[in-house]
């Protein structure tokens, strides 16, 4: 808490009268409660505000604050970082030349490919094909 003290004087009928006021400031701060090692395992913040050593499927160890993180919404899972996909969600594919990255929209020249689960070149001459790779 921070004090801040004001003093204030005033004259009042030939009588010095001496004000002392008095306001407290507070801080308000996000209070999250630190998870340690538990027999010599870190232990990671989760939704419920409870230490656990493993995070839900949805949330990955966040090593920089010791909480478990939401994964993007592009994955069905993640690790170490929000976007390091295990899987991808639905209507989602892996990005070409990425072990982990994925997306709903592959650049120009890919398609979604649902047979193979990433983004797929399209055939010779296409710049722009649907799904199932055929011209559009």
């Amino acid at each position: 808490m921070n004090y801040i003290f004001y003093i204030i004087m005033k004259q009042r009928n030939n009588n010095i009268l001496l004000l002392l006021f008095l306001i407290a400031s507070i801080c308000f701060v996000k209070v999250s409660s630190s998870c340690g090692a538990v027999n010599g395992l870190q232990t990671y913040l989760q939704p419920n505000n409870s230490c656990a050593h493993t995070c839900p499927s949805d949330r990955f160890k966040d090593n920089s604050n010791f909480e478990c993180t939401l994964c993007s919404n592009t994955c069905n899972g993640c690790h170490d970082s929000a976007t390091k996909c295990n899987a991808c969600a639905e209507n989602h594919f892996r990005v070409l030349g990425s072990a982990f990255l994925c997306t709903n929209d592959c650049t120009s020249g890919y398609y979604g490919s649902s047979a193979t689960g990433s983004c797929t070149p399209c055939p010779i001459g296409c710049k722009l094909c649907a799904q199932n790779g055929a011209n559009v």
